[in-house]
């Protein structure tokens, strides 16, 4: 009798789900929330895997497929119902298991970063009939044509062409078809990152306050880049400097992908660190320390600062030195 009302509650949530997700997915279409949205699309989905069993995450999953199939185009409609199956059966497992938060965090980035490899080197060319190559030229020619639009508006406000140009014409160069083809393997490996990163913080939340079991989230004042990780880097840079200079390959992609993936690792560190210290050591509030890292974050020579920091803290660690000193009071 007990299971019988187990599973009628059981059947009760997995069709409130099956709801919910529906709205969910219903509202992704829309552009304007389509950011957020997407945060949440997996949650349905990962609180029925993680409370019952996996056949009524099955079930959740094929309704999800039938709604994103009958509410949007074809590409859109296959990449979102990845994402659900996908990224909600990695967090349902890991979550279901005890699996330690850094290492889903891990998983989910790279299915990301591999999704989107999928998505410009194999879906668009299906579904839209072009490739990698022209989907880069078809974006710079879109910021091309906005550049000289904003020209045009400056020329007709009575700016001189010498001082739009000074201001502009290096635009053009930042959104050419070849600087977009060397940015984007680090802005697919960086919004990948943070992606998960917010994705694991989100569903962790979410359980908890449905009163489930959960690991522990990734504290951000722990963030800690290992050296070992920093003398890759290096190795990596210095490939695309050597690959580059002889016009071997993708040297310039490298370089780039390197440098802006390992300036963003250590800004995040560097800015861990000094949210550490500030929280533990000068115990100011949450609302004045997110002023005081935004404030500090929009002048360039203090977020450069952030990232030596970040460098330094690699081989120092100064919240492991602080602790052991700490101990050693004792």
């Amino acid at each position: 009798m007990q299971e019988k009302n187990f599973n009628k509650k059981g059947l009760i949530e997995m069709g409130s789900s099956v709801v919910i997700l529906s709205i969910l997915i219903y509202l992704s279409t829309s552009v304007p929330l389509n950011l957020i949205i997407n945060f949440v699309l997996p949650l349905p989905a990962v609180y029925v895997y993680v409370k019952y069993d996996f056949k009524y995450f099955g079930a959740l999953l094929l309704a999800a497929f039938i709604v994103c199939m009958a509410s949007m185009d074809m590409t859109s409609a296959i990449s979102i119902f990845i994402i659900i199956a996908v990224i909600s059966t990695i967090l349902g497992y890991c979550i279901k298991n005890k699996v330690k938060t850094s290492i889903t965090f891990a998983i989910i980035s790279v299915v990301y970063i591999v999704f989107w490899i999928i998505y410009f080197t194999v879906l668009i060319n299906i579904f839209i009939g072009i490739d990698y190559s022209t989907l880069l030229e078809s974006i710079s020619k879109m910021f091309q044509h906005t550049i000289d639009d904003v020209k045009t508006i400056y020329l007709n406000n009575g700016m001189s062409q010498s001082q739009i140009n000074s201001v502009i014409d290096p635009l053009k160069d930042v959104f050419s078809k070849e600087a977009l083809r060397n940015l984007i393997p680090s802005l697919i490996i960086v919004g990948s990152a943070v992606y998960a990163y917010i994705e694991c913080a989100i569903t962790i939340y979410f359980l908890r306050r449905m009163k489930l079991q959960v690991p522990k989230m990734i504290q951000f004042t722990k963030i800690h880049m290992p050296n070992v990780l920093v003398a890759f880097g290096i190795i990596g840079i210095s490939i695309g400097i050597i690959m580059d200079s002889f016009n071997i390959g993708p040297g310039d992609i490298i370089y780039t992908t390197v440098m802006i993936v390992g300036d963003g690792a250590l800004l995040i560190c560097g800015i861990s660190l000094i949210v550490s210290v500030l929280k533990n050591r000068v115990h100011i509030n949450n609302a004045l320390m997110t002023i005081i890292i935004i404030l500090t974050l929009i002048i360039p020579i203090t977020a450069y600062g952030y990232i030596f920091l970040g460098l330094v803290d690699a081989f120092v660690d100064f919240r492991k030195v602080a602790y052991n000193n700490s101990i050693n009071k004792k």
